[in-house]
């Protein structure tokens, strides 16, 4: 299922943390906060496909 901001506006990957990683939702949670504080639309998502949680952010910023 789609979230909200993803469902309005185009978006991409900026990071994905493994989630076999104890600490990978807090390391994207403190990435999506950083993209915030840089005035991107930037929040996590988990991808189970991927089993990873990912940081989406608007289209058209700079990924790392």
């Amino acid at each position: 299922m789609t979230c909200k901001l993803c469902r309005r506006t185009p978006h991409r990957i900026v990071r994905s943390y493994p989630a076999g990683d104890t600490r990978a939702s807090l390391r994207a949670a403190h990435d999506a906060q950083e993209q915030r504080e840089r005035g991107e639309q930037a929040h996590v998502h988990y991808a189970a496909d991927g089993d990873q949680f990912v940081v989406a952010a608007a289209a058209g910023g700079e990924s790392r």
